[in-house]
């Protein structure tokens, strides 16, 4: 008989690497794979969606949106070695701040095959974004001691403001032609 390894492990990236505008629509995947060798089901999924989101319901029919986290459930049995992707649709709004697009996905539960409870091997699935150790982006194997089952991803906001003025002692108005300075 060999030894049962319940190992969930999760990615989450984008198929355009940006950089985005405001106003963007973006498709984030999540993909869920099972490095155990028994069979896993009800897998729970949350998002944290930070300010520079904007929750679209009617893109995200199997997921639900409260207080700045989505959230699904896989509810399919996910056999060992196997692999999901679920996605989550978000607008990109305004918002100032160096991490106003950086997000983290991580599972929050999830039970063997026949729904039973069962522990991951080198994680600890749970609705808390900061208590998964050092982060590594895309790493799915515990580095640095990195939960595998959370990912983190951040993207480029294209942001240029220009304000155009004439100087001080310009008159008005300015025509075609005319030396500005």
């Amino acid at each position: 008989m060999s030894i049962q390894i319940f190992n969930l492990v999760l990615k989450k990236t984008t198929s355009y690497v940006g950089p985005y505008a405001y106003g963007d629509v973006i498709t984030f995947d999540i993909t869920v794979y099972n490095q155990g060798n028994i069979a896993a089901n009800n897998i729970g999924i949350a998002d944290y969606l930070p300010n520079g989101y904007r929750y679209l319901p009617v893109n995200n029919t199997t997921w639900t949106y409260a207080n700045g986290v989505a959230s699904t459930t896989i509810n399919t049995v996910l056999a060992a070695g196997d692999s999901t992707i679920v996605s989550l649709q978000v607008e990109i709004i305004p918002n100032g701040g160096m991490d106003a697009w950086y997000n983290i996905a991580e599972i929050t539960d999830a039970t063997d095959g026949d729904g039973n409870p069962i522990v991951d091997i080198d994680s600890n699935p749970d609705s808390d974004p900061d208590n998964d150790g050092d982060i590594e982006n895309d790493v799915t194997d515990g580095t640095n001691e990195d939960e595998d089952d959370h990912d983190p991803h951040n993207i480029e906001v294209f942001d240029l403001a220009l304000i155009k003025q004439l100087a001080p002692n310009q008159t008005s108005p300015v025509f075609v032609g005319s030396v500005v300075g």
